[in-house]
């Protein structure tokens, strides 16, 4: 959602040729704002359409309902999803393959929005989480064990969740100085809050996601926006205007992408 989230970076790679754009919610006009994902498993296939929102409402979700959604596969075979409920469309049994290539299109009332994502080529395992106690963050942090392929350039998106509960944090890394090396990612939370610190007895879950280099720029220019935020660094204010890959004047995203997670109860 494009709400407060929390992103934080870690590992850094410019985009000279990109703008970000500051967003004032206060007054701008309503858009469209289309977040999309197919995986390598089925039932995971989703696209939420919803609206911008002003600042009093932005933690609240505005489905846009009526929508007409598709994906297209490379070889042009068209899968259609079904709205499951308002602003939520789902295809049950669509799922990603290594390499090919993905096209979304949205209708909304009379505008189309287009989009495309390619499946990354090598799935990256996620071989294990641990969960140890950190003196500095004076909480426990979770890391995770992974090996990067050599020879090729891989982008990972990670969430954490606490108990089934998700945290508003997710960390984007590119593989600029871990190529072909064995990864130790730490995955601090920063929160304050009591309910987002973790405790012995947690049961803690993080999902690795492979991405395209294009949805990378997505996660990495939308860290760039919160920047802006009245919170510091890695907090949300306005939030800016990402380097979306939705054609059309839509804001948002269309990902396909590997999930895998990995869980450790907190000792």
């Amino acid at each position: 959602m494009l709400q407060k989230l929390t992103i934080y970076i870690l590992a850094l790679l410019l985009f000279s040729c990109e703008k970000i754009i500051d967003l004032n919610l206060k007054n701008a006009p309503q858009r469209i704002v289309i977040e999309g994902t197919i995986t390598d498993k089925e039932k995971q296939c989703y696209v939420f359409i919803s609206s911008t929102q002003t600042i009093d409402e932005i933690n609240r979700f505005e489905g846009v309902q009526g929508g007409a959604v598709s994906i297209t596969d490379s070889r042009n075979n068209t899968y259609r999803l079904t709205e499951v409920e308002k602003g939520v469309y789902y295809n049950e049994s669509l799922k990603a393959t290594a390499g090919e290539t993905y096209y979304l299109k949205v209708k909304v009332g009379n505008e189309i929005y287009t989009a495309s994502s390619t499946m990354p080529p090598t799935k990256v395992n996620l071989d294990s989480i641990t969960v140890t106690y950190n003196t500095i963050y004076s909480n426990y942090t979770t890391t995770a064990h992974y090996t990067d392929p050599a020879n090729e350039e891989n982008q990972y998106l990670f969430s954490i969740y606490k108990n089934r509960k998700k945290y508003n944090s997710f960390y984007v890394v590119n593989d600029e100085y871990s190529n072909g090396k064995t990864v130790k990612q730490n995955l601090p939370v920063f929160s304050k809050e009591k309910e987002d610190l973790i405790y012995k007895g947690d049961t803690v879950k993080v999902r690795m996601s492979c991405i395209d280099k294009n949805i990378y720029k997505y996660w990495y220019s939308l860290e760039a926006g919160a920047r802006g935020g009245t919170g510091g660094p890695g907090s949300f204010g306005s939030p800016g205007n990402p380097v979306s890959n939705i054609h059309g004047g839509a804001l948002g995203y269309f990902s396909a992408q590997t999930n895998q997670t990995q869980t450790s109860v907190v000792k």
